[in-house]
């Protein structure tokens, strides 16, 4: 039987100034939710959620948010990381067979 669970999480961050004076008036969080199916997520099972206010009075802190931003681009960071390593080790890898396969051709001619 396959296991359902609804997922919420970060979704997006929004922080809007006073373009005259340069002063931060406002900042919104919002979360988005799916329903994943054994871990996949449920094609057309995502809703972003309306965004809500950063405010004093809220339970997430800009410090929260900053450190939510920071945590998804280090992420993403190492994401890329391990695929770059992946792709060199393939480019090496395919370096080594054709040196071999020209001093093969080299010993034969």
């Amino acid at each position: 039987m396959p296991t359902l669970e609804e997922v919420t999480g970060p979704y997006e961050f929004l922080a809007r100034w006073d373009h005259l004076t340069g002063t931060l008036v406002g900042q919104h969080f919002a979360t988005a939710t799916s329903i994943l199916r054994d871990g996949t997520i449920v094609p057309g099972a995502t809703s972003i959620n309306p965004p809500e206010p950063i405010t004093a009075e809220t339970a997430t802190t800009i410090a929260q948010v900053s450190e939510l931003l920071n945590t998804g681009a280090l992420k993403r960071i190492t994401e890329l990381e391990a695929q770059l390593a992946d792709v060199l080790a393939q480019r090496d890898a395919a370096i080594v067979r054709a040196e071999l396969a020209e001093a093969a051709a080299q010993a034969s001619a």
